[in-house]
């Protein structure tokens, strides 16, 4: 993969994100990335690298193009035993093994009052949340 831009690291709040095409992407760059990733599981590859090499870490796929870094038990799902509702409803794009949003997701559907719904972005959930259904 050629397309590669700049600042590749960026400090989030508990998190550090590491972009493997660069936040500087344009579109296009980063369009080129997701269909590479796609074909040849460069981020999935990656976290298993990762998480070898660093067993303290907890390494996930975040977004279209980055990887999420944090220590281990620092990751979405920490929030629950926080949150007091008898029904969630959660959307998320990452809910796949090494996802970021696996975590949380795969508990919240432990309790079958809950709903999870994997989307690719704000249309799906815009068309979830207003399809008509009482749920």
């Amino acid at each position: 993969m050629e397309d590669r831009t700049s600042k590749f690291i960026e400090y989030r709040e508990g998190s550090i994100n590491f972009s493997v095409v660069g936040r500087a992407a344009n579109m296009e760059q980063r369009a080129k990335y997701v269909e590479f990733d796609k074909k040849t599981g460069d981020r999935v590859r990656m976290v298993e690298i990762m998480r070898q090499e660093f067993p303290e870490l907890a390494v996930q796929i975040g977004g279209e193009t980055g990887l999420d870094m944090m220590p281990l038990g620092f990751d979405k799902s920490q929030i629950l035993p926080h949150i007091n509702e008898t029904k969630l409803v959660f959307f998320g794009d990452a809910i796949f093994p090494f996802g970021n949003d696996y975590s949380i997701a795969t508990m919240i559907e432990k309790n079958r009052n809950n709903k999870v719904f994997s989307v690719r972005g704000w249309k799906d959930v815009d068309a979830l949340l207003f399809s008509g259904e009482d749920d």
